[in-house]
């Protein structure tokens, strides 16, 4: 099947005009069936590389390479992201159309939390960072894909085949015995439960808590970033792989961009388009898993009836329906929320889907809808005004966005919590809690270690001490 697709390439550009000015080119083929988390090592010294997984749905991609960045900063970073996207819209040729069933991703990358006036953690990234690689592995249940990127401009065909069976001769010399490498690592020292990082804590939620009472701020989503050196090897086939595995109905991502890996495993979706409609999750009041069934039965029945934890989903429901609401008269979402359970913790969740009234391009609804209460707070400015006070760190891409999209308006986004940066020797993990009025700071501490578990659980050996 690869010996042939050099030729289908061949076939594909004899039918474009060369001489019509630059042209992005997009090829895909159907290949054997590949696991891309397991190409992630081999790639990894790329500039840019991105990987993605929903292992819910059984699509999980790997992007190589880099043809096309858009990037931006500040606070038009989105509309200055869609006037680029805009201009690349009309010179796309791709033969996509040959199967007609698959939705291939164009575009990937992320957004950050907000504009990230301190780059030095995230200089690796700007505040809105997409690009279009040069080869995308896709798998999507039992079949497999890959896709080729480029431009026509100096554009020779023969080196261009040369260079996709240069790519293909790679996969063709995976040995089908390959297994993901395992992470080697030894830990610095450490102390999760430093004294002064929660004692700063404590000073930070009790800080929110007296502007709570004082103003009409109703909810901060406040959180803490712990740090952790290593020394070894940091295997991401086995990072994604114990990822996916371990939450399987979360999004499991990875980007990487210069020298920065940025990962996770998200259980909250952002914003979903498809077929004219769009879909989000409000995710929001959490409470950690029983050691049995009985005691876990309990405790979530304990949430869905905790005014506080109800409150706090209401209103994240409620902001998703009214951002949809600019750009549809059918929002459909259910009047009460359910438990979603993962293996570490559950949370209050309600799905808000609406149908797009008119044709709405993807960043001016994600401009609506982010950065939602579950992730800043209520109102949305004095919530933001309070966490660049209190938070001595940049979120950058943590609690921002990660996904992809194409020229179809087809794409999926998921918040980018429970993630971590690796930088360097470093692994920095972040987790946040929604601090409203009777929020008790030990118990959002305990909180903010479950939601940490996902990253720490990956190095088991690891210490954890504040940056």
């Amino acid at each position: 099947m690869i010996n042939s697709i050099p030729e289908s390439y061949r076939e594909f550009l004899k039918k474009i005009n060369f001489a019509s000015g630059l042209k992005l080119i997009s090829f895909a083929a159907k290949i054997r069936k590949i696991k891309p988390e397991i190409l992630i090592n081999r790639f990894s010294g790329t500039n840019k590389l991105f990987y993605w997984n929903q292992p819910w749905q059984k699509i999980e991609f790997l992007a190589v390479g880099n043809v096309k960045s858009i990037t931006a900063n500040g606070f038009e970073r989105t509309s200055l992201t869609e006037e680029q996207f805009k201009q690349l819209f009309p010179d796309f040729i791709s033969n996509h159309a040959e199967f007609p069933d698959v939705t291939f991703p164009v575009f990937m990358g992320g957004l950050k939390f907000a504009p990230d006036l301190n780059k030095n953690l995230w200089d690796d990234y700007e505040d809105s960072d997409w690009f279009i690689p040069e080869f995308v592995i896709y798998s999507a249940d039992e079949d497999c894909y890959v896709i080729y990127n480029t431009f026509t401009g100096n554009f020779d065909r023969e080196t261009q085949i040369d260079k996709l069976k240069e790519f293909l001769g790679k996969l063709q010399n995976l040995n089908g015995n390959q297994f993901p490498a395992v992470s080697k690592i030894i830990s610095t020292h450490s102390n999760e439960d430093d004294k002064n990082e929660k004692d700063i804590w404590i000073n930070n939620i009790e800080s929110a808590l007296s502007t709570i009472r004082q103003s009409d701020l109703h909810k901060v989503v406040l959180a803490r970033k712990v740090t952790t050196e290593i020394s070894g090897f940091l295997s991401f086939d086995d990072v994604v792989t114990k990822l996916s595995n371990k939450y399987p109905d979360c999004y499991t991502f990875l980007y990487k961009s210069g020298a920065s890996f940025f990962f996770g495993a998200s259980p909250e979706k952002l914003v979903k388009f498809n077929g004219g409609w769009i879909e989000s999750d409000a995710l929001a009041g959490s409470a950690p898993r029983g050691s049995n069934e009985n005691e876990d039965k309990r405790i979530a029945e304990e949430l869905l009836s905790s005014a506080k934890n109800l409150t706090e989903q209401k209103a994240v429901t409620e902001f998703i329906a009214h951002s949809f609401s600019y750009f549809s008269d059918e929002i459909i979402y259910p009047e009460n929320p359910v438990i979603k359970k993962l293996p570490n913790i559950q949370h209050l969740f309600t799905p808000v889907k609406a149908k797009l009234k008119e044709e709405k391009t993807i960043f001016k609804i994600i401009h609506e809808i982010h950065p939602t209460p579950a992730i800043c707070g209520t109102p949305l400015m004095k919530a933001f005004q309070k966490i660049k006070e209190l938070e001595d760190f940049e979120r950058g891409l943590y609690s921002g966005a990660v996904g992809w999209f194409n020229f179809n308006c087809v794409g999926e986004f998921a918040v980018a919590i429970r993630s971590g940066l690796l930088k360097e020797n470093k692994i920095y993990a972040f987790a946040g809690c929604g601090i409203v009025e009777g929020s008790d700071p030990l118990i959002e501490y305990e909180e903010t270690r479950l939601k940490l578990q996902p990253i720490f659980s990956l190095f088991k050996d690891e210490k954890i001490t504040k940056s």
